[in-house]
């Protein structure tokens, strides 16, 4: 009888340690998406349309650490819960702005490289079947996963003369300045671009609008002094001073209200 009783106990202790266990996931660094024991099969890559950093709350994981790539893999097949959010830092301090909020669909033994465009919604660049591949819908802002080196293809040089005859021949200088970050967010970009194409707009507002639009683009931002030459009013070389001093002590990431104006 009393090795019945010890039987017993030691049964229902068992039973309860596994449940337990069953119950919590990890929940940090790459892992399970906030899911707890088994193997998981499935990776996923975002990143914005801009290459700007941004924090993630996966399910009930959140990522807090910005960055320009998020990539995390053993992740559970199935439907999950995405938020995707960007800190901007101005008088008043810090304002989070959620970028995106919904589902996402992660299919069985598949990598997923998805991205959030301009206008806020999710795109699907590419699921790629772990041990074949296959392609869903277009490369997202130039950019594919390469098979080889596990990174990201290069943006193609912008054609300048090409753009600013297109420019010119744009009716509005909405159109025009539509156009431009159109062309910048899918391409590389260096200083002289960026001043060739502000010259191109009538108003000082234009001007320093695209020139902030257009920072976190450009190559070669040690030159990007340069651009103040197309600016008629001290006050905007100020204002883009202090918007590049701003996005410095951000760790790169850019003013958020500039793009829900556009």
């Amino acid at each position: 009888m009393k090795k019945l009783l010890v039987f017993a106990v030691f049964g229902l202790f068992s039973l309860v340690t596994v449940a337990q266990n069953h119950g919590h996931g990890n929940g940090h660094g790459s892992g399970t998406g906030g899911y707890g024991g088994g193997a998981r099969d499935s990776e996923l890559v975002l990143r914005l349309w801009d290459d700007s950093n941004f924090t993630v709350v996966f399910d009930h994981s959140v990522y807090s650490a910005p960055t320009s790539v998020f990539r995390l893999d053993n992740v559970e097949p199935g439907v999950h819960r995405l938020i995707v959010k960007q800190s901007e830092y101005g008088r008043y301090g810090e304002v989070v702005n959620i970028l995106y909020r919904g589902d996402i669909r992660i299919p069985d033994r598949t990598k997923v490289v998805a991205g959030i465009n301009r206008n806020f919604n999710l795109e699907i660049v590419k699921e790629e079947y772990l041990g074949g591949s296959y392609s869903s819908g277009d490369n997202y802002g130039g950019y594919c996963d390469s098979h080889s080196g596990g990174g990201y293809y290069a943006k193609p040089p912008l054609d300048i003369n090409d753009l600013k005859i297109t420019l010119q021949n744009a009716g509005f200088e909405s159109d025009r300045k539509m156009i431009a970050e159109q062309a910048v967010a899918m391409h590389s970009i260096i200083t002289d671009d960026v001043f060739q194409i502000m010259l191109t707009f009538g108003f000082e507002s234009s001007k320093l609008d695209f020139a902030k639009f257009a920072y976190p683009h450009c190559e070669d931002k040690q030159n990007y002094y340069r651009v103040n030459d197309a600016f008629s009013f001290s006050s905007s070389i100020r204002e883009l001073n202090d918007y590049i001093l701003g996005y410095g002590r951000r760790g790169g990431s850019y003013q958020y209200y500039d793009y829900k104006r556009h």
